[in-house]
């Protein structure tokens, strides 16, 4: 679909992505996420409703059960 789309993973990855903004899919509850200041105007998609809010920031909680 002509979309560009990048991954990171802290376990595998040496260098992490550059933050700007931009939609972000957080698939993994890994704990160096929660310390990620997303740029105002960003949306994050946070499955596992663990990340702290920042203002500025959208956030899409998804799934079903019980927080991380």
């Amino acid at each position: 679909m002509g979309v560009e789309v990048e991954t990171y993973d802290p376990n595998i990855d040496e260098e992490e992505i550059e933050l700007g903004k931009k939609i972000y899919f957080i698939g993994c509850g890994h704990k160096i996420f929660k310390e990620y200041k997303f740029v105002e105007g960003s949306h994050v998609i946070d499955p596992h409703r663990y990340l702290p809010k920042l203002e500025g920031v959208t956030y899409t909680e998804i799934g079903i059960g019980p927080r991380v």
